[in-house]
């Protein structure tokens, strides 16, 4: 991998190279972060935080407006 620099966002951490990484590069992270959501965007490797705890499962409420 190519990593120029690593930050974190909250619980997100972004991972920035010198040039584009590839699907290589990608499920190298994946493998460090399991149960994560990562994605790739050129020079850029997100890891997303964790859902929150309601939502980890899918039975989280939501809310719908009525008010049209």
């Amino acid at each position: 991998m190519r990593t120029e620099r690593v930050s974190h966002i909250g619980e997100a951490c972004l991972v920035q190279g010198r040039g584009d990484f590839d699907f290589a590069d990608l499920n190298v992270v994946r493998g460090r972060f399991p149960g994560r959501h990562v994605t790739l965007d050129g020079d850029v490797i997100t890891v997303w935080p964790p859902p929150p705890e309601g939502e980890r499962d899918g039975s989280a409420p939501f809310a719908v407006d009525t008010d049209g």
